[in-house]
């Protein structure tokens, strides 16, 4: 995909205009549960922007508690046990609008 955006000249594959496409979704669909999110970050980078985007990223992958920062397959926070929200989870929560 990467190889994709850079041809076309795009920073983002929503900015291509054959988006959303075949090898999007497929990425979308494979085995690994953090790539079901794709279109949803996509969506969120064209409406606020990527540093804004990147700020809320930085602030969604740590433990509301302690601060402790995260990966996507976590369910507890290894320092203070807190409940995480992975990308399982977040992916469980879209609703088809996020999916493209």
């Amino acid at each position: 995909m990467r190889q994709c955006a850079q041809e076309k000249k795009l920073e983002f594959c929503y900015m291509c205009a054959e988006y959303p496409c075949e090898m999007l979704k497929d990425f979308r669909s494979d085995s690994h549960p953090h790539h079901s999110i794709v279109f949803h970050n996509l969506g969120l980078i064209s409406t606020m922007g990527t540093e804004k985007w990147l700020e809320q990223q930085r602030i969604r992958w740590q433990c509301s508690s302690c601060g402790r920062r995260f990966s996507w397959y976590e369910k507890d926070c290894k320092d203070c046990g807190t409940k995480l929200f992975s990308c399982i989870s977040e992916g469980k929560t879209l609703d088809e609008n996020d999916y493209a």
